[in-house]
């Protein structure tokens, strides 16, 4: 029983154990002796293994049955997508067609989860980012969720995508692929999915901060002309540096800051590669997160 539970997190099934040749007799025991701790239905847990986040999510695999994969909050955390960094949801994605009784976490039904959609992130079945970004688009955190959509989780999600694509190796056609396939007139996540590529579009580039994005969805609402991203500016003397935010046109420099900025060097560094672009005929502008 042990050797069963090393490779999985502590947790055990009923029919694991019965194909190790361990009879039910003997588990019913173990559990009697609170060796084995009680899940749900066919699932049990070591009692001295720690039931962390990790070992729950194995146990609400075992408890959805086959063909079950972590997804939507749980799968975006695998993947590291910022927003998602402290999530302690337990999300299952699994066929309609299974038992879905659950004594732990939220399984969510799907008629569509091709093996495509499905990969591996540390030893758990879980859909793959570009699928994950979909089904979080039709699936708005608990205080957002009521008919026809917010635009606090239309907000979040282009944040979201703006993450995956700058940090955690989402690409545009991926998601344009699972459009394809699972998108359809009336699902959950379609029109926002689509929106969302329509006004990134595949020569998109990522802004690298929270802040950054803030600003862009500034741009946005205002109708300004979208500016270059991480423009290398010069004068006479040579390299200036990098700004994070240009319209050339209007020689019109935009940089958000945050608190790495407060120190002493760094202001005294920016304060001077603003002079040297205000010479060469810039406008410069700097703003906080508050001031967004």
């Amino acid at each position: 029983m042990a050797a069963i539970g090393a490779g999985r997190r502590g947790i055990v099934t009923a029919d694991l154990t019965a194909a190790a040749g361990v009879p039910a007799h003997a588990r019913a025991t173990l559990r009697r002796r609170g060796v084995l701790v009680p899940v749900g239905r066919g699932v049990d847990r070591l009692r001295d293994h720690p039931f962390d986040h990790w070992a729950q999510c194995q146990a609400v695999l075992d408890l959805a049955g086959r063909g079950a994969v972590l997804g939507l909050r749980t799968a975006a955390r695998l993947h590291g997508c910022y927003a998602y960094r402290r999530a302690d949801d337990l999300e299952v994605l699994a066929p309609r067609h299974n038992d879905h009784g659950t004594s732990l976490g939220r399984i969510v039904q799907t008629r569509s989860l091709p093996r495509a959609h499905v990969t591996d992130v540390d030893g758990f079945p879980v859909t793959t980012l570009a699928r994950t970004f979909f089904d979080l688009c039709g699936d708005p955190d608990p205080p957002l969720r009521r008919r026809g959509g917010h635009p606090a989780h239309d907000r979040k999600m282009r944040a979201v995508y703006n993450d995956a694509l700058a940090r955690r190796g989402l690409a545009f056609v991926q998601e344009a692929a699972v459009l394809a396939v699972t998108g359809k007139r009336g699902r959950r996540g379609t029109r926002l999915v689509r929106e969302v590529l329509l006004r990134f579009g595949p020569e998109y580039e990522p802004t690298r901060s929270d802040t950054e994005s803030l600003f862009m969805e500034l741009v946005w609402a205002t109708g300004l002309p979208e500016p270059e991203k991480q423009a290398a500016l010069g004068d006479e003397r040579g390299f200036i540096g990098v700004v994070d935010f240009l319209w050339r046109d209007a020689r019109a420099v935009v940089e958000v800051d945050s608190t790495w900025h407060d120190g002493p060097l760094e202001s005294e560094t920016d304060a001077e590669r603003d002079e040297r672009l205000t010479a060469a005929g810039y406008v410069v502008k700097r703003y906080r997160y508050r001031h967004l």
